[in-house]
């Protein structure tokens, strides 16, 4: 082949994209333009200035940034229409719903070691109410220390559960450490009972599971912001406004998704409660006897 031949395919390649041979250096798929077809991964150089990197570094960001926005948005303002819309296939816009909660509940954790003197340790989601302070813990320690002194033959444990008693600030810090397990719990059994109730019109788990977490997350914001004013004004009102909140965009969400008429939504919902206030207390009691027996 001649030089003028080798130049003017030279010119066509670069004309029409990247060259026929190009491969991945990932999975050498063929198959690659900007992004490989077969593992996803981004073709191009290094061989760029720094500034380029930079301003790749910061356009992502702020994409992150918008989507975040755009979802907490859609999120609070219309309840059950983010799960319609990632159900219905629209989903680039929107944050995954697991990286969504992961993301929310680590804000609202972080949120309540950081108020000082703070009385609440969330144990609260879509309308269940509770609260575990270092006094709740103690009161739970005393119930079972009465229990357990009726049985002769559990002194260890009656030891146990006196050491834990000299130590509620030690018992309530473990213990809140390990509330995430509570509502992983509570969420698979949530999204479970949703199945349930709503098998004729969605018989698989996943799409339950995804309209919990975002309820789930829901409730989380709200529940970080009423603790946010409280904490800011000194006032109790904006928790229990949270609260009241969470049941209302629970039902609204039900609605949205699953369209049913309004009082059968509201009786299922009150089962939903119902069913995730006892899956909670078990799960706490679990756990408190979990610390105490880890001690």
């Amino acid at each position: 082949m001649s030089d003028s031949q080798n130049d003017a395919r030279n010119l066509t390649d670069t004309a029409e994209g990247p060259p026929l041979s190009a491969v991945c250096p990932n999975c050498e798929s063929p198959n690659v333009e900007d992004y490989c077809a077969s593992c996803g991964q981004r073709s191009g150089t290094l061989h760029i200035p720094v500034r380029a990197v930079v301003s790749e570094t910061l356009l992502s960001i702020f994409a992150f940034d918008s989507r975040v926005w755009q979802t907490l948005f859609i999120l609070v303002r219309r309840p059950g229409l983010l799960t319609r819309h990632y159900l219905d296939g629209k989903r680039a816009r929107y944050v995954a719903p697991l990286r969504l909660y992961f993301f929310i509940s680590f804000v609202t954790f972080l949120l309540m070691t950081a108020i000082p003197d703070s009385d609440y340790t969330l144990v609260e989601i879509s309308g269940s109410d509770s609260t575990v302070t270092d006094t709740t813990i103690v009161q739970a320690i005393d119930e079972s220390l009465a229990s357990i002194e009726k049985d002769e033959g559990s002194h260890w444990i009656n030891e146990l559960v006196r050491t834990a008693q000299e130590n509620p600030g030690w018992v309530s810090d473990r213990f809140a450490r390990r509330l995430p397990w509570v509502f992983f719990i509570a969420m698979s059994v949530f999204a479970g009972v949703l199945r349930l109730l709503y098998r004729k019109r969605e018989p698989f788990y996943v799409p339950h599971l995804i309209f919990t977490l975002h309820a789930y997350a829901a409730g989380f914001l709200m529940f970080a912001v009423g603790l946010g004013l409280n904490a800011l004004l000194g006032l109790d009102i904006f928790l229990n406004v949270a609260i009241l909140g969470m049941v209302c965009h629970l039902y609204w969400s039900l609605r949205r998704v699953y369209c049913q008429g309004r009082l059968r939504t509201l009786v299922k919902q009150c089962g939903l409660l119902f069913v995730h206030g006892v899956v909670v207390s078990i799960a706490m009691c679990a756990i408190l006897l979990y610390v105490l027996m880890t001690m």
